[in-house]
């Protein structure tokens, strides 16, 4: 499942990133607290999708600390950008994998399962699309799937974007990793939408 390839790179990729975006975002992660018992956990990030950007601005955020348990982050990538040929080798180094069904290859939730085996964690927009407008959208169950698999801990994030501000131009939010087993996808999402409010 390429691990050490995806894991290798996003080490590579962490500090030069997090400098490089540090002027433009400002982090809020004191609730991004591991309990111990939560090491042990397997992990889903759920966050909304103001731009294409968001992927990088959540992992570039995270502190360092965090970074260890949380590496290798794997991103489901809308298949119209996974297979572009130019895109296809960046986002399959950085984590991605396929939204839909592609010959006989594994993907969406069925791949995300065995992902979160090997304790890799999962990054989710739940929207399920990039929405700039700011509006609630509806959910999709993916989040909620994911939720009930076998000791997974949700952590909700919000990018917000501070239109006055040249510099700290996005805030960062992380929640608290939770379990969200009982929860419907609004639900769920209504956690990350309390961080942005």
């Amino acid at each position: 499942m390429n691990f050490f390839a995806v894991k290798a790179t996003q080490y590579i990729f962490y500090l030069p990133l997090r400098v490089l975006l540090s002027p433009f975002v400002a982090i809020d992660s004191k609730n991004l607290v591991f309990e111990e018992s939560s090491v042990r956990s397997n992990f889903v990030i759920a966050g909304n999708h103001i731009s294409m950007l968001d992927p990088f601005l959540m992992c570039a955020s995270l502190p360092i600390s965090p970074t260890r348990i949380l590496m290798p982050y794997r991103f489901i990538v809308a298949n119209a950008y996974y297979d572009n040929f130019l895109l296809r080798p960046g986002l399959w180094l950085l984590g991605g994998y396929r939204a839909y069904p592609h010959s006989s290859k594994k993907y969406g939730l069925e791949l995300s399962y065995v992902l979160l085996d090997n304790r890799q964690t999962i990054m989710i927009f739940p929207e399920g699309r990039v929405n700039r407008t700011g509006n609630k959208l509806p959910a999709k169950r993916g989040v909620a799937e994911l939720a009930k698999y076998e000791n997974v801990k949700i952590i909700p994030v919000a990018v917000t974007k501070n239109k006055s501000k040249i510099f700290k131009r996005f805030t960062v939010t992380f929640g608290k990793p939770e379990n969200m087993n009982s929860l419907s996808p609004e639900q769920i999402m209504q956690k990350v939408w309390d961080l942005a409010s």
